[in-house]
């Protein structure tokens, strides 16, 4: 009878944590780490960087792949900080068709009676053509048509930081069918979900008991949904 085969431990890797213009305390250098017998690593204090707050730790300066306190390593290797700015932001990604929204602060709002009305959406040349949107976690709330009449919109992230969702905020987001909003969020604006054609059931965080307390404007919901997924069970809108 064969010997059964010992199990080898992974061996060791050194990896360091760039702090990609940020610091810990007073300096910019964090002392590298040995990867545990599991492969993954001991993680670092989160570092600070004057007007900037932490995205998370990725595999490049810019770009590249984020990586998680549960990652496992199979090699020597440094990830880096990256940081997105405290103020309002946005940037397009025409490979994904994706808008991307950050900043510690509220979405710009915008309304017919404004001086530049919906057109002076900075975006507004990708919303025509946006098939994602993603507001990064530090966005207080979505700003009144901030993505009105985007035909092409099929996905929306809504962070947990947001606390209220403007009027007319998605209005018109006909190839929109699903959508999460979470229990943070204390109003609705009126018409937010008007003329999402294909949206029928929203999903939401929190119970049935919060989803009652929230501030729903007129037709904040519009007519087709008929759903309410909470997380204690289903309720209608």
């Amino acid at each position: 009878m064969s010997p059964t085969p010992r199990r080898r431990s992974r061996r060791p890797y050194t990896i360091a944590f760039d702090a990609n213009g940020g610091k810990w305390g007073t300096g910019t250098v964090q002392t590298p780490v040995q990867t545990n017998p599991d492969g993954t690593a001991a993680w670092p204090e989160e570092p600070v960087r004057a007007g900037y707050y932490l995205d998370g730790w990725y595999d490049a300066p810019e770009g590249g792949n984020q990586i998680t306190a549960d990652h496992v390593f199979t090699a020597d290797g440094t990830i880096y900080a990256q940081w997105l700015s405290t103020a309002f932001a946005w940037k397009w990604d025409e490979a994904t068709k994706t808008l991307t929204f950050s900043g510690q602060t509220s979405m710009p709002y915008y309304s017919y009676g404004s001086t530049d009305g919906i057109d002076g959406r900075p975006w507004k040349d990708h919303i025509g053509e946006a098939k994602n949107v993603v507001i990064k976690d530090g966005i207080k709330s979505v700003g009144s048509c901030a993505l009105w009449n985007s035909p092409t919109l099929e996905s929306v992230t809504i962070p947990d930081s947001v606390t209220s969702i403007g009027r007319d905020a998605f209005r018109g987001c006909r190839s929109l069918t699903s959508v999460t909003i979470p229990e943070g969020v204390t109003s609705i604006g009126r018409e937010a979900f008007d003329s999402c054609t294909n949206l029928t059931a929203i999903n939401f965080t929190g119970t049935v008991a919060q989803w009652t307390t929230i501030t729903k404007e007129t037709n904040a919901i519009p007519s087709k949904v008929t759903t309410i997924h909470c997380s204690d069970g289903d309720t209608a809108p």
